[in-house]
């Protein structure tokens, strides 16, 4: 067993892996296009474009060329480019000044300068882990909907007289 660490491994045949190509980051360089569904694992550097689904476990920047037309879901976006689509970031979103996106957000926190442009509906934090309970009712009620159009309007009212005949007294009124 060496005693010190290489800066790069060697696989079975012999050749060096770069350290470059020993990490989980994986970069699409700028002219290159994507279409489909994609899942990433770690840290993602988006340079050129995307269309379809995008879903990176750690960080994703998107770069000042960039162009993005998905849905994307990652831990962290930071956005320096254009992105249509709705994005989930679990850890957070942060787009920079000139970014631009357009499209639902859910995200823990989002930081918005001035000279970046959003365009769609914003939740912060994560969902509940389980939905609040539903309050329960503790007494019988009726619920009456009342047609308020003209008498032109309504052909017959012998349907809301029967209802509001089979309504239950209580001190004296229905």
């Amino acid at each position: 067993m060496p005693d010190r660490l290489n800066a790069s491994s060697e696989s079975t045949n012999g050749a060096s892996t770069p350290p470059s190509l020993m990490t989980d980051q994986t970069v699409l360089g700028a002219g290159a296009a994507i279409t489909g569904s994609i899942s990433l694992p770690g840290d993602a550097i988006i340079a050129g474009s995307i269309e379809g689904t995008l879903d990176v476990s750690g960080t994703l920047t998107i770069g000042p060329d960039a162009s993005v037309d998905a849905t994307i879901r990652c831990r962290q976006l930071v956005l320096h480019g254009s992105v249509t689509g709705d994005v989930t970031a679990t850890s957070g979103l942060d787009l920079t000044d000139g970014a631009t996106l357009v499209g639902d957000v859910v995200a823990d926190h989002v930081h918005v300068p001035s000279g970046a442009s959003y365009l769609g509906q914003l939740r912060i934090g994560n969902p509940p882990k389980s939905p609040p309970a539903k309050a329960t009712r503790t007494r019988s009620e009726t619920v009456l909907t009342i047609d308020t159009r003209s008498d032109d309007d309504v052909a017959d009212t012998t349907e809301l007289e029967t209802l509001v005949a089979g309504m239950p007294v209580t001190n004296g009124r229905r």
